[in-house]
């Protein structure tokens, strides 16, 4: 009798083992007089990152990045009779990452009180979670951008042009035999529009409201030949947009990253040409912007060791894109948008 009883429970505990193992979260079970886990499914050593069976026998407390969350699970558990927490654990190799913890007890046939607990990988929902933050960010620092921009042109620029008018104004009335007065005055005038030349090209930096106003491509246009303006790079552009007009937050997002990968080539490539391509092939938005001096090295840094490239990356992930870096006969830079990103 007490065989067959013994037959069913191992039958029951073999059932039960085959259950948590197909199970889809991470599932382990502890011993709760020492805190020690004596089962783990594959899906949690995956997710701790350890071979099978390597668990069996480790301490809880070396999964836990904070000691006293064992000590939390005792007092919950006599409370409220389950455990739900998220919390962050080391993995094998030291990574530090989130989960979320769902934990009841039971008395086990074999292991006698132990803890069952559902884990979930809260990695990814993390990530979404920090790339949606910074999404915000970027989208307040742009709005910010362009209030500045247009109180700056409204307010600076309207006063500037009526000091312009003054000065004119005054320069005409004064007598030809105040020659010095005179000279002074147009000195005055270069100064004013020099000032106003300088706050035309604050605000386009602030805020490209050539794309506003005439879209992406005419705006990528006015960026490029102000560029070569000022260098003696041969600067190609290939556009290619199908006809298509850009989402406004989409167009400011390659607008953006154009300009600091050009930027980045004018400070630190030695190359004498740069390609530039931007189609659109079915729903994807491909910016390409090519140097040809691999020993540029300044684009190549790890991306979290370089804000420009922290800002480009986290400009096309904002609309869904995907932002690539590589060396191959000169840095490429490339970034992928979907037309539906937002």
């Amino acid at each position: 009798m007490q065989q067959k009883k013994n037959i069913k429970q191992h039958q029951q505990l073999d059932l039960f083992q085959l259950i948590l193992s197909i199970m889809s979260e991470g599932v382990f079970l502890a011993r709760v007089k020492d805190e020690t886990i004596v089962y783990a499914n594959t899906k949690f050593e995956k997710i701790f990152g350890y071979g099978p069976d390597e668990l069996n026998g480790i301490k809880l407390a070396k999964l836990r990045s904070n000691p006293n969350v064992v000590k939390s699970i005792y007092e919950t558990l006599d409370k409220l009779g389950e455990h739900v927490a998220e919390f962050q654990n080391i993995k094998k190799d030291g990574t530090i990452f989130w989960s979320r913890s769902h934990t009841i007890q039971f008395d086990h046939a074999v292991f006698g009180l132990v803890w069952v607990t559902v884990v979930e990988d809260l990695t990814l929902l993390r990530e979404a979670e920090e790339n949606i933050r910074k999404s915000l960010i970027k989208e307040t620092q742009e709005d910010e951008r362009t209030r500045i921009s247009r109180e700056i042109h409204d307010d600076l620029g309207q006063m500037l042009t009526i000091i312009k008018i003054d000065l004119f104004d005054l320069k005409n009335k004064i007598t030809k035999d105040s020659i010095s007065k005179n000279n002074l005055i147009i000195k005055m005038e270069n100064y004013v529009d020099q000032i106003i030349n300088k706050i035309q090209r604050i605000t386009q930096d602030l805020r490209p409201s050539i794309i506003e106003n005439y879209g992406l491509e005419e705006g990528i246009k006015y960026l490029v030949n102000e560029i070569k303006s000022h260098t003696e790079k041969i600067i190609n552009l290939g556009i290619n947009l199908e006809g298509s007009i850009v989402e406004p937050k989409i167009a400011t997002v390659i607008f953006r990253i154009l300009q600091e990968a050009l930027t980045n080539i004018l400070r630190h490539s030695h190359s004498d040409r740069v390609d530039i391509s931007l189609i659109k092939i079915v729903n994807v938005y491909t910016l390409i912007v090519r140097d040809y001096d691999d020993s540029n090295l300044s684009l190549l840094q790890p991306i979290e060791s370089n804000l420009g490239l922290i800002g480009m990356k986290e400009r096309a992930l904002s609309v869904g894109g995907e932002f690539l870096i590589w060396n191959e006969g000169g840095v490429h830079v490339k970034v992928n948008i979907p037309h539906e990103g937002l």
